[in-house]
């Protein structure tokens, strides 16, 4: 399953791969193996793959990107506008001097999107984690919120599903179960979730709540949530999302 952020430790490693070219072909001229600076036509061809990589890139990903990750791409359609002009010109952006400058660019924006693409899952495993277990003590320990899980539970499972839904974005965690056709839906508005209000939060989490009238229906529940939460398919482009948990809240 690709996402923004698997395809860009792919690119990213294309270009490390090629940083380090770059410096050990640098290297053979400090040592009096060459004069002058004269990409080796691997190098030059190297650089335009990468060139072309990362301009694919910018237009699949950039617009559902984390706004730092979307500014630092915008830095890198300046450059390409640069090197577009220069061979408006008559000159070419892979010729040695423009190699090198532009390598020198590459380096800075991988650096960039490196850290604002980086796998944030541990972090939202943990705060998913943690948003559950608050959620245990405010029920164990708050007359009130114990009152208004009661009157949820008596409603129905989908009452349920909007009160947990919103206690987990308060920590900053959106939750989302899946449909009937694999598909990602909003626990509180019954529709696929808005891309705005999942970039104001830490990332995605699926999840499947059901209530438990019997403690004798317990493992039979779990069986039927576990077989639901499988149905789940969805390949979206740049969520920040806990794909190898998936959470099932048994509600009694």
């Amino acid at each position: 399953m690709f996402t923004p952020y698997s395809e860009w430790r792919i690119l990213s490693g294309r270009i490390e791969g090629y940083l380090k070219a770059l410096e050990l072909h640098m290297a053979t001229l400090r040592f009096g193996m060459g004069e002058g600076f004269v990409p080796s036509p691997y190098l030059a061809e190297s650089f335009s793959s990468i060139f072309d990589s990362m301009a694919e890139f910018r237009t699949r990903f950039a617009p559902v990107l984390p706004k730092e990750a979307a500014a630092v791409l915008g830095n890198f359609s300046s450059w390409s506008r640069t090197a577009v002009n220069m061979e408006a010109r008559g000159g070419s952006p892979f010729e040695p001097g423009a190699v090198l400058r532009h390598s020198v660019e590459l380096a800075a924006i991988k650096s960039e999107l490196d850290y604002h693409l980086r796998d944030q899952s541990l972090g939202l495993k943990s705060t998913a984690e943690r948003a559950f277990r608050h959620l245990q003590r405010l029920v164990a320990v708050d007359c009130d919120v114990r009152e208004k899980w009661k009157t949820a539970f008596n409603k129905g499972k989908t009452e349920c599903e909007k009160m947990g839904a919103v206690h987990l974005l308060w920590h900053g965690v959106f939750a989302f179960k899946v449909n009937a056709e694999g598909q990602r839906t909003d626990l509180v508005y019954s529709e696929p979730p808005s891309l705005h209000v999942i970039h104001n939060t830490l990332g995605l989490v699926l999840t499947e709540w059901k209530k438990l009238q019997s403690q004798t229906q317990l493992d039979a529940t779990i069986k039927k949530a576990t077989q639901q939460a499988q149905r789940y398919t969805n390949e979206g482009l740049a969520d920040i999302e806990l794909r190898d948990h998936r959470y099932i809240v048994i509600v009694s």
